[in-house]
């Protein structure tokens, strides 16, 4: 299996091929940064609306045009050139997109995700011999054919993992979650093994935890092929708030993510019932993939339904504490928006962001699935708001070196290194799978 040493470069240039089913937040920042260099060849999408973003956003906020407008943007890419961008698949992701918002079809929706993401990798494969491309870089679950087909063109074929490796999921969200084998958030065997040959098929595998790369290394791939970088963040949408904000009353507390198990969501509610109702406010906004845990909530929370990221932001620099306690998660993007908006954030030890936070300092980390201790943790920023306030301007000061634009370059210049030869080593080398990434990073925090 070659290395991506880029041996098939020459000097100044390397072309890179990207495919995404959706806007993946990494490969946005991965693809942008390419265009600027002039090594992006191709991107990849399900479903492309960039030509009609400019007319969705005259339509303004008002209902009952705002869903559109939101549907619109979220699958533009203003940033990427549109002469780059090719749209492949697109029926079969908008069967995904109506399986989850129709309420009779919802329970089919992972099923249906799953056969869409293999079109999509079908389709992407037939065109990779046709690319002037020297690196292709895809998606979990949906390149296994265009890995392949990489390879046999003579391309450096990239897996970007975004997620930890679905067989630890399962094992976790069965120990910890106590969810049986067939529960909807368990991922399919077919699933898993997807990954598995993915992984085998990569030359180069972009994780964004060594949270994650651990269990790579668990199941036998060699650290040689691991490049981990944890993300980045936009710090001009998410800021903290331009006032002070109130010593007393309610600790406003903040989670945003999907309402599920996955992300510990039973947990969060069970700590939340063990402190005094006037002591905290909870507001959670994300989808429900799992609605029974809305049954019940404590009087002393609500649920919103998803928000664009604007809206996201603004609710952040309202709130005192983000909370984030995961019982398996990648590197949620979620936590480093709560680091740049000032934010006090509690994250779990199961979770690769929590090596980017040095525990009292810039945030707070907790044993995943332990409601008492996320309770305490919760009750002491309730009581210590001084130290509420120290960590967050801690907090936004270790989100300044979290950049979309240093992950990039890290990235790339691991991809396509003749164009990086005389890069800057002002950035952490990130070639050794198993660096250490930020101040006060544990050894492990499983």
């Amino acid at each position: 299996m070659k290395q991506a040493t880029g041996e098939r470069n020459v000097p100044g240039r390397c072309g890179i091929l990207f495919a995404s089913p959706y806007r993946e937040a990494s490969v946005i920042a991965l693809a942008r940064a390419a265009a600027a260099r002039n090594l992006l060849t191709r991107f990849y999408t399900t479903y492309y609306t960039g030509r009609v973003a400019t007319i969705a956003q005259r339509l303004g906020p008002r209902t009952p045009w705002r869903a559109i407008v939101d549907t619109i943007q979220r699958r533009s890419f203003p940033s990427l050139p549109a002469s780059s961008v090719r749209s492949v698949a697109s029926t079969s992701e908008a069967v995904h997109v109506l399986a989850r918002k129709i309420p009779a079809t919802r329970h089919l929706a992972p099923r249906v995700m799953h056969w869409a993401k293999r079109r999509f990798d079908e389709r992407v494969a037939a065109q990779v011999g046709t690319c002037d491309a020297d690196v292709a870089v895809g998606l979990l679950q949906s390149s296994l054919k265009t890995l392949h087909a990489a390879r046999s063109a003579g391309l450096t074929a990239v897996l970007n993992f975004v997620n930890s490796h679905p067989a630890h999921h399962n094992i976790v969200l069965r120990e910890l979650g106590a969810l049986s084998p067939d529960h909807h958030e368990m991922i399919p065997a077919a699933a898993v093994d997807r990954a598995e040959r993915e992984l085998e098929a990569a030359d180069l595998v972009l994780v964004p935890s060594r949270f994650v790369a651990r269990q790579l290394v668990t199941r036998g791939i060699p650290e040689s092929r691991l490049l981990v970088h944890p993300y980045g963040v936009d710090l001009d949408t998410f800021h903290p708030c331009a006032h002070p904000k109130r010593n007393a009353g309610p600790l406003h507390c903040l989670f945003v993510g999907n309402v599920s198990h996955t992300k510990g969501v039973p947990v969060l509610l069970d700590a939340v019932r063990k402190l005094p109702s006037k002591a905290v406010e909870l507001t959670l906004v994300g989808a429900v993939p799992t609605p029974s845990l809305l049954r019940r909530l404590p009087a002393n929370a609500t649920w919103v339904p998803p928000q664009p990221s604007d809206q996201i932001a603004a609710m952040m620099r309202r709130a005192d504490v983000l909370l984030v306690p995961s019982l398996d998660d990648a590197c949620p993007l979620v936590a480093l928006e709560g680091l740049a908006s000032g934010l006090a954030v509690v994250v779990s030890d199961h979770c690769g962001a929590a090596e980017l936070i040095a525990d009292g300092i810039d945030g707070l980390c907790v044993p995943a699935g332990d409601s008492d201790t996320l309770a305490a943790a919760m009750s002491r920023l309730a009581e210590d708001r001084p130290l509420l306030a120290r960590l967050g301007r801690a907090a936004r000061a270790r989100a300044t070196e979290l950049t979309w634009d240093r992950f990039a370059e890290a990235v790339l210049t691991r991809l396509a290194p003749a164009h990086f030869a005389l890069a800057s080593s002002r950035h952490r080398c990130v070639g050794c799978a198993m660096s250490s990434h930020g101040k006060g990073a544990k050894e492990d925090h499983r």
